[in-house]
């Protein structure tokens, strides 16, 4: 029994709460992690914690942990090759590599069209970003925007990395899935670095051949991970930057609101809102001299409105109180909001 390479990407990207229910864990959400009783040893309280972020699980007891094949492993007692043919057998993944069914060309195509297609990255791959302290966490906390407690509790919030001096913003799904990463230079003002664009996980994985050429990421709303643990009532509001969604989250903490951003003004879309259907949804565009970005979104709710069978409401908030000056500036809420934090 062997498994080619694709095949093992396959295998790994299966979420570990779906596996998890295979096995018939009763797993209970607690925060970014789900517990469950620990089936190692004599567990009289929820020691097993399994966080679909990562796809990594660990009993807090014991020690034993691991990814989904371990998972599979410790549950059915298999070695990892059997295991790994549960896996398949249980979720439907062709194992054995193109020779079994296909020529070589037809399933170098296959492979292609899923990876394009279907693809999520492996969450092994967040600890090649491990550690939220950079130049962005710091900035957030020596300008004064946030405290350092604010600004840690928004990093774990947000799940958010380092690589090197640069932070990562990572995208994860409402399902845990990890679908792709912007990495973001910051300078010690808080704004943007203009010397180092921003790139993509998936593009820097790619220069070391770690992903495929033809992989591309799907893309989902930064924060979209927060739905796990929100409640059903907790309307969502939707930001254009990561930056103004994590500061937000923390400034107008009492509001309830869950945050998320779209990544830019040209970002967001009726696709990218559908994960959110039956929920309260406020958009917040930046502002700017002659409201082109408020428009921009009023019509891109108009449409998200039809699509989800319920109104989407882009707030006005910027249009009516920014000054000539700050929408001469194109500043955002939380702009606005650490502008006036005094008023």
């Amino acid at each position: 029994m062997s498994f080619d390479r694709f095949t093992m990407e396959k295998i790994r990207s299966v979420p570990l709460l779906d596996v998890a229910k295979e096995l018939k864990l009763e797993c209970k959400a607690s925060g970014h992690w789900y517990r469950a009783r620990c089936f190692i040893h004599d567990d009289h309280s929820p020691s097993l914690g399994l966080h679909p972020a990562t796809g990594r699980w660990c009993c807090f007891a014991c020690g034993a942990k691991g990814d989904v094949i371990g998972l599979v492993m410790a549950h059915e007692q298999l070695d990892f090759e059997p295991a790994c043919q549960w896996i398949c057998d249980t979720f439907h993944i062709a194992p054995g590599g193109y020779r079994n069914k296909f020529s070589l060309s037809q399933f170098i195509r296959s492979q292609c069209m899923d990876m394009t297609h279907s693809q999520y990255l492996d969450p092994e791959l967040m600890k090649r970003f491990e550690g939220s302290a950079n130049a962005f966490t710091r900035a957030m906390v020596q300008t004064g925007f946030l405290t350092a407690e604010q600004m840690a509790r928004a990093a774990s919030r947000f799940c958010l990395s380092s690589a090197g001096e640069q932070v990562v913003f990572w995208m994860i799904d409402a399902e845990g899935r990890l679908r792709e990463g912007k990495v973001m230079a910051y300078t010690a003002d808080g704004h943007r670095s203009h010397e180092r664009k921003p790139c993509s996980v998936s593009w820097l994985l790619s220069r070391e051949h770690l992903l495929p050429e033809t992989w591309r990421a799907k893309p989902c709303l930064f924060g979209l991970h927060q739905l796990q643990d929100a409640g059903k009532e907790q309307p969502v509001a939707v930001v254009e930057s990561e930056k103004t969604a994590i500061l937000c989250s923390e400034l107008l903490a009492g509001e309830e609101f869950v945050w998320m951003a779209t990544g830019g003004l040209s970002h967001l879309s009726v696709p990218l809102l559908m994960p959110l259907r039956g929920r309260r949804i406020i958009l917040f565009p930046d502002t700017d001299p002659d409201g082109t970005a408020y428009r921009a979104w009023e019509r891109q709710a108009a449409e998200a409105t039809k699509a989800l069978g319920h109104p989407v409401t882009v707030s006005n908030l910027l249009e009516r109180y920014a000054s000539p000056e700050e929408r001469k500036r194109k500043i955002d809420l939380a702009d606005f909001l650490l502008a006036h934090r005094s008023d």
